[in-house]
């Protein structure tokens, strides 16, 4: 359920961000990131067990607590979806392949990543990468490190695959992998590519789509004391906050090719949609909260509409 404490605390988080970005902004954009969450709309059940919210207002920032959180659920629906429509109507499987690079100093990020961008570029016209790649998903995370002060940008990647990918000659070792990365990045010291085969099941598709769509708070390490040492880092810290800012900056984090690219337009036009989950409340009140005070305050709670009621049933 979307408890109200939960965007309680993000709202509380996202007064600590509008003051590490105010110096990156406009005094316009600055006025968007203090005016998001204020006003927070939800639909629910007759005795409020159930919650969806159907309305607020955004500043769309990557790095913004309350925005990050809904982009990542909305980039891990969709990315489970399209993974599900491509398993289904074309018989392929995906291989989950992370290149990563050595971790460098806050100065270097920016160009590194971009270094990054260019050597993916290089790698998708690879002949091997070529013959065993349909198309794919690919996702830039940053972890940071703050015992040596440093920052590791990675590509998770889902690349679509032929069924018989692991058994055929176009099949990509771990090794084969290192070294052509290493060859596109023309970086030796590369000595890390993770590469194992997503499991045919909704389980796993589920697990892994939601993994990759995680926002940039979430650490790699999977657990809930490591995600809040990378938040904290990044709320509590201006140099650690315009490392992330400007690395990120103007970049599109989770990329779409060939078959995963054709699949997203889809999804898009509503193509896809008996493949998401069907909500099958029965949702009969608006509720809606206003920020203020240092936390949310309902200020109406409504019936819905006849056709408020059949909008929120499809």
């Amino acid at each position: 359920m979307n408890t109200i404490d939960n965007y309680n605390t993000r709202k509380q988080k996202s007064q600590a961000f509008s003051d590490r970005i105010s110096s990156h902004l406009s005094e316009a954009g600055n006025k968007s990131v203090e005016n998001c969450g204020c006003y927070v709309e939800f639909v629910e059940n007759y005795n409020g067990s159930k919650r969806r919210m159907t309305k607020t207002i955004s500043c769309k920032k990557k790095l913004c607590p309350n925005c990050s959180v809904r982009e990542a659920y909305k980039d891990g629906l969709k990315i489970e979806v399209i993974m599900q429509y491509i398993e289904d109507e074309y018989g392929k499987v995906f291989e989950w392949v992370t290149f990563t690079v050595p971790s460098v100093g806050a100065y270097e990020l920016t160009d590194k990543i971009n270094e990054m961008k260019t050597a993916f570029n290089k790698l998708m016209k690879h002949p091997k990468v070529a013959a065993m790649n349909k198309g794919c998903i690919r996702k830039l995370e940053i972890n940071y490190n703050s015992d040596y002060d440093t920052y590791n940008p990675h590509y998770h990647v889902l690349f679509v695959t032929e069924k018989s990918y692991r058994n055929s000659r176009y099949y990509i070792s771990k090794y084969k992998w290192i070294r052509l990365w290493q060859n596109m990045m023309d970086d030796t010291y590369i000595t890390e590519v993770y590469a194992k085969p997503v499991q045919q099941s909704k389980e796993d598709t589920s697990r892994v789509s939601r993994y990759v769509a995680k926002n940039q708070y979430k650490d790699d390490n999977k657990n809930e004391s490591a995600d809040k040492d990378k938040e904290q880092a990044i709320l509590s810290n201006q140099e650690v906050f315009d490392a992330f800012q400007n690395a990120l900056y103007r970049k599109h984090p989770v990329t779409y090719r060939g078959l995963c690219d054709k699949a997203r337009k889809l999804y898009k036009a509503g193509g896809l949609d008996k493949y998401k989950a069907v909500d099958k409340t029965k949702y009969t009140h608006s509720v809606a909260y206003a920020w203020g005070a240092g936390a949310y305050e309902q200020t109406g709670r409504r019936i819905l509409t006849d056709d408020e009621k059949l909008k929120f049933k499809q």
